[in-house]
């Protein structure tokens, strides 16, 4: 059963919120930062309607602190979280304990003779804003609600107070509800989005990311980095022939045993992809020059020779890679393609089985390691 099945029927496996973290951490940090930016105006304005010769309210001891406390988490949203996103979910609870606690305070001690508004307010409408466990948020709540209940109980009397109780219960309670739906829907939405970039991002036969994803990937690093890395280009030799001889059935079977291969031969953190036919990229970030891969490259074209591919005929294929270095051979992505697909070339009209390194030395390619006759 799929994750989004489970989330149809009202079930979010707790390894779904691992497994998602990023995205959930990404959407926390967003809402957050709303909630504190409306959180900040807004209580300026109660500060300003509590201050003479307005005097429309009549609370301004909570709303001061209110509105501090709402700037604080703005300012640590745009700065501080963005580069710490495990510190996201424990700041927003320290801060919604922290304005419950206001609010408690301003609902009982504060208006002794009027009913808590703020209170059941912020109790109904802050789990709406964060995407976590259902228990543990309604947990808390619910333990606010308890020490809330308590104080009323100590402080007012008469109908104030019996309003005030039944208002707590029946707003936690829809609270209860309404945060768990939220979740829910919100956790479907971040599933979607990542299997449709997925589905835009992937090579369905190879399982490896194509051409479009790749391109991104590559322009960003340019964008961001200055460090050294490489872009290598291998083209399958004599795959023509074995679709012609096989049939393309057989030659798409190839290509899955190649890019099941190139999925475990990389660093998680480099970039694999099929361009399409029997052409494959791969972008190495932070690998220093391209001597300290030419180990990796060597045993990358043995491998790719010594696929075995079932078949009742007598079938080899070997592989062909052009090498080009960033920034030294180019500093976009059409320029550092350009030149491993003249290395790639060179590679080809060598004799094939073998590496090139790009030389940018009047176009001329050096470092030929022959490796395997194809």
């Amino acid at each position: 059963m799929t994750l989004l099945e489970k989330l149809k029927e009202n079930r979010i496996p707790p390894k779904a919120y691992r497994e998602f973290e990023q995205e959930i951490a990404q959407y926390n940090l967003n809402a957050l930062r709303q909630l504190s930016l409306v959180g900040t105006v807004g209580g300026a304005a109660l500060v300003l309607a509590s201050l003479p010769p307005l005097r429309l309210l009549d609370l301004l001891e909570g709303y001061i602190p209110i509105m501090l406390l709402f700037a604080a988490v703005l300012i640590l949203s745009s700065t501080v979280l963005k580069r710490w996103e495990k510190a996201i979910l424990p700041v927003y609870y320290v801060f919604i304990s922290l304005l419950l606690m206001i609010a408690i305070a301003m609902g009982t001690y504060l208006g002794r003779t009027t009913n808590a508004t703020t209170f059941v307010m912020l109790v109904t409408v802050l789990p709406l804003f964060i995407i976590d466990r259902p228990i543990r948020m309604n947990l808390i709540f619910g333990a606010a609600g308890v020490l809330f209940c308590f104080v009323d109980m100590n402080v007012k009397t008469g109908q104030v107070r019996d309003l005030d109780l039944a208002n707590c219960i029946v707003f936690y309670l829809i609270s209860v509800v309404v945060s768990r739906q939220t979740v829910r829907a919100k956790m479907s939405d971040i599933i979607v989005k990542r299997e449709l970039k997925q589905q835009r991002d992937m090579d369905m036969l190879t399982k490896l990311s194509n051409r479009g994803a790749f391109e991104r990937i590559v322009a960003r690093y340019i964008h961001e980095s200055n460090k050294n890395a490489i872009m290598l280009i291998m083209d399958l030799d004599n795959f023509k022939s074995v679709n012609d001889t096989m049939g393309h059935a057989y030659g798409d079977m190839v290509l899955q045993l190649v890019g099941e291969y190139l999925r475990g031969a990389f660093r998680s953190s480099d970039t694999v992809s099929r361009l399409g036919g029997d052409e494959f990229v791969a972008f190495l970030p932070a690998v220093g020059s391209v001597e300290v891969i030419t180990g990796k490259v060597q045993g990358l074209v043995d491998r790719i020779a010594g696929i075995e591919i079932p078949s009742d005929r007598p079938c080899r294929i070997g592989a062909s890679v052009g090498l080009a270095q960033y920034p030294d051979d180019g500093c976009t992505f059409e320029e550092l393609y350009k030149r491993a697909d003249l290395a790639l070339y060179a590679a080809k009209k060598k004799g094939k089985g073998c590496y090139m390194i790009y030389d940018p030395a009047a176009e001329n390619i050096s470092g030929v390691q022959e490796l395997a006759q194809g």
